[in-house]
């Protein structure tokens, strides 16, 4: 209850660095269209599709999806996260207003400036490896049923059927979005490093934070790969 406490009001205090972001108009280019797509009639990668879809009759999708969906809202569609986020509560029956908001800063690059990188999840890429027999995709993007793993990888269906393209290139937005987003965490962390004090020390804590978060995974990782090797 403490960390929740903590985050809820905590949060808040990133303001300036998320104002960089905001406010930058490139970064603001495509909201209007990308969100409605988005949140609505479907952004046309089939997975984030199928993903959107559950939230919006179920009020739920696994971490992964969400962390997915962010990275496309925020980073490909460059639209800030406190949108994403809105609409993540208005559907979520699990919705923590605490750790979503925090997921959401860090999906959009925003939290741990004095890391040199930043996710971007490729919603294509995650199909083999998250939904590799369709079954997922098949139930909730129905006009894809009979379409094989390459054919809906690599646009198949594309005026093959009643499903229409996607809404932007996505390796382009990833290099255009992503290097603005790199630039600005950039001039971020020069700032903090230059100016030190209490804000700095709060992102070099954030840092050591993380970092020890992934040795605990890699070490959970490499445990549960020595028992299944045992099992075999």
């Amino acid at each position: 209850m403490g960390f929740r406490q903590a985050l809820s009001t905590g949060f808040l205090g990133w303001g300036r660095s998320l104002g960089l972001l905001a406010r930058h108009t490139r970064y603001r280019s495509c909201r209007g269209r990308g969100f409605q797509s988005w949140w609505g009639v479907g952004d046309r990668f089939p997975l984030l599709d199928a993903s959107m879809r559950q939230l919006k009759t179920m009020g739920w999708m696994n971490f992964r999806m969400r962390a997915m969906c962010a990275t496309f809202l925020t980073i490909n569609c460059g639209i800030s996260w406190h949108h994403g986020a809105k609409h993540y509560m208005n559907y979520l029956v699990d919705g923590d207003l605490a750790i979503d908001n925090w997921q959401w800063q860090m999906q959009s690059g925003v939290t741990n400036p004095l890391s040199d990188t930043f996710r971007i999840y490729n919603p294509n890429k995650n199909i083999p490896e998250k939904d590799p027999d369709l079954k997922f995709i098949y139930y909730w993007v129905s006009e894809l049923k009979g379409y094989s793993l390459p054919e809906i990888i690599q646009g198949k269906y594309i005026g093959t059927s009643s499903y229409p393209p996607t809404i932007l290139d996505w390796a382009k937005t990833r290099k255009v979005n992503g290097k603005i987003i790199s630039d600005l965490r950039k001039k971020v962390r020069e700032r903090l490093t230059l100016q030190g004090g209490t804000e700095y020390e709060s992102a070099v804590a954030a840092k050591e934070t993380v970092n020890k978060y992934w040795q605990h995974k890699d070490r959970q990782y490499k445990e549960f790969k020595e028992l299944e090797a045992e099992l075999e």
